[in-house]
């Protein structure tokens, strides 16, 4: 209870505007600089304390979502003394979709200044910067991926849980509850849907069944099937524990990849792959 304590960190975040370092405790949000040192707490008026899990920072401001009792998803926006400065309603669940459905979701991601938010009845991508004006980002075209008569009942549950981009393509990385998209299994429920953000096309990354990972097939050198964690910039970045990696460079005929795997041992840190894009 002290200045810069908490009784329960929801979540960690970084400020890339500024350095801050946010932890997000059950009424109230800390701020620490890049050296971890506490500057300030702003707190949390009761109506935003059940959202405090889920805020972002944007520049001087914080973004949190909200679905209310009444099936009304809507996008806050909090300053730096926790006064609520904007409020976008982003209406009531409806009742059929064609594209892809979700429940009490309100897809958002904060990095590099700037705010993505992805409602996840829609198929447009929004950003916020940092004085909170908004602009379309990109609309996807779900093409033979949309929803159909069968996965819109009320029980089906998709929601987007990441997206990871660059100038070229985005990621887009959701899980369902049943039914999901058509042609997910129901022992599968998560998808990677690969956006072409030049052709405006979308695809389904294929299930490597061995690992259960959603991979680009490696038809260069038959190496083992890559599965991007992040993108940053034209760089696709994947890791592998290291066990997994020795048993994995056994069903491979890849000659770098048993090379590499010659070097580790059940101890040896995690494999970091990178795949650049040209």
């Amino acid at each position: 209870r002290a200045e810069g304590e908490y009784s329960m960190a929801t979540s960690l975040r970084v400020n890339f505007i500024n350095g801050e370092i946010q932890i997000v405790d059950q009424n109230k949000i800390l701020l620490y600089d890049r050296f971890a040192n506490f500057k300030k707490a702003i707190p949390l008026r009761d109506s935003l304390t059940r959202h405090s899990g889920c805020i972002y920072p944007l520049g001087n401001y914080f973004a949190m979502r909200n679905y209310s009792s009444d099936e009304r998803y809507s996008l806050i926006f909090i300053d730096a003394k926790g006064c609520v400065v904007s409020v976008e309603d982003k209406g009531k669940k409806p009742v059929a979709l064609n594209l892809l459905r979700g429940h009490g979701q309100l897809f958002l991601s904060s990095q590099y200044g700037k705010l993505t938010a992805l409602d996840a009845f829609q198929d447009t991508i929004f950003t916020y910067d940092e004085n909170l004006d908004k602009q379309v980002k990109f609309i996807v075209d779900y093409g033979r991926y949309k929803m159909t008569p069968k996965s819109t009942g009320e029980d089906q549950f998709i929601v987007f849980t990441d997206i990871l981009e660059n100038d070229r393509l985005a990621l887009l990385i959701a899980k369902a509850n049943r039914y999901g998209l058509s042609f997910m299994k129901k022992s599968n429920k998560q998808i990677y849907l690969l956006y072409d953000k030049i052709t405006g096309t979308c695809r389904v990354l294929p299930l490597d069944k061995s690992k259960k990972w959603f991979s680009f097939n490696n038809d260069l050198d038959n190496g083992l099937p890559f599965h991007p964690q992040m993108i940053e910039g034209n760089r696709m970045i994947q890791f592998i524990n290291a066990i997994d990696f020795i048993d994995m460079s056994e069903t491979c005929s890849s000659v770098k990849v048993k090379q590499i795997a010659a070097t580790l041992t059940e101890e040896s840190n995690p494999v970091m792959v990178v795949a650049t894009l040209k």
